[in-house]
C-alpha cells in the first residue's frame, strides 16, 4: 500500500484511476490465471508422459500363453516337466504371464461326432475349469501330477482323485470334476478345444500360442525356456525380480 500511496501522490486525475484501475484487475484475474497455468501445465505433462497406472490389474499386463496337449503324451509331458515347471518354480512368473491349459488330442470325426479316446480329455478339462484360471498355479500342480502318474491312461478316473487330494482339491470339488466328466458340460468343453485346435491346423501336440499368434520360433524359444521368454515379452510394472539374473547372463554371455 505504501508503494500505491507514492505512486499516488505523482500521478494526478485520469491517471490514478487508470492505475489503480490496472491494480485492481491484475489482483482479480490473476488466481484465474494460475488455474489456467496449472490446467495447461498438467495436460502438457499427461501428454508428454506416458501414463502408467500402478493400480491397473496385474492381468491387464500379463503375456498371454496357451498350451494346447494331450494328456500324458510324451511331447507334452517333456515341455510340461522342464520349461513350463521351470518357469511356475520361479518366483513372479504368474505376475507377469497368464497360462491357460487347453487339453487336446487327435480324433478323427464321423458324421459330425468325435471318435477316439477323449475321455481323460474331458476329465481334466472339468479339473481345470473347477480349480479356475484365476489359480493357474494349482492347475500346473494338478497337470504335472498326471502327467508323473503312468497309470493314466489305463484308470484316468483314479489318477484323478489322487491328483486332486495331492493338490488339496474337498471331496465336493472332486466329485464336482467326476460330475461334469460324465455330463455334456464336459463334453462340450473337450469339443471347443479340438474345434479350437481344427480351426488353426493343429498337426502336433503340444502347441503353443502367445498372444493369440503361434509360431515355430515362438514355440523354440518357449521349449528353451518359458520363464525367460516371458522375461522378454513381459513389458508392464510387475517384472520379476529374476529376469534382471538372466539379463545379467544375457549381458556375460554377449562380452
Amino acid at each position: 500500500m505504501r508503494t500505491i500511496q507514492r505512486t499516488s501522490s505523482m500521478i494526478a486525475g485520469v491517471s490514478i484511476r487508470r492505475t489503480l484501475v490496472l491494480f485492481v484487475a491484475a489482483i482479480l484475474l490473476a488466481p484465474c490465471a494460475l488455474a489456467a497455468s496449472v490446467r495447461s501445465g498438467s495436460h502438457k505433462q499427461k501428454e508428454d508422459l506416458p501414463e502408467l497406472s500402478m493400480s491397473a490389474p496385474i492381468s491387464s499386463f500379463k503375456v498371454k500363453i496357451e498350451l494346447y496337449y494331450m494328456p500324458q503324451c510324451p511331447g507334452c509331458r517333456q515341455l510340461i516337466s522342464t520349461s513350463i515347471s521351470e518357469a511356475f518354480q520361479t518366483a513372479g512368473f504368474s505376475d507377469m504371464a497368464d497360462v491357460e491349459f487347453k487339453p487336446w488330442g487327435f480324433h478323427h470325426r464321423e458324421d459330425g461326432h468325435p471318435v477316439g479316446r477323449i475321455f481323460d480329455n474331458v476329465l481334466e478339462s472339468c479339473a481345470l475349469q473347477t480349480i479356475g484360471n484365476q489359480h493357474q498355479d494349482l492347475q500346473f500342480m494338478y497337470i504335472e501330477c498326471i502327467d508323473r502318474t503312468g497309470t493314466f491312461e489305463t484308470n484316468p478316473s483314479n489318477v484323478d482323485r489322487s491328483c486332486a487330494k495331492v493338490i488339496g482339491l474337498t471331496n465336493a470339488q472332486t466329485k464336482q470334476i467326476e460330475e461334469c466328466a460324465i455330463s455334456p458340460e464336459g463334453k462340450a468343453i473337450a469339443e471347443k478345444y479340438l474345434r479350437e485346435g481344427e480351426n488353426m491346423e493343429m498337426a502336433y501336440a503340444p502347441w503353443i500360442v502367445v498372444n493369440g499368434h503361434h509360431s515355430k520360433e515362438q514355440e523354440d524359444q518357449v521349449w528353451n525356456s518359458l520363464f525367460h521368454y516371458v522375461c522378454e515379452m513381459y513389458s508392464g510394472p510387475y517384472r520379476s525380480k529374476e529376469c534382471h539374473n538372466y539379463d545379467e547372463d544375457l549381458i556375460a554371455e554377449q562380452l
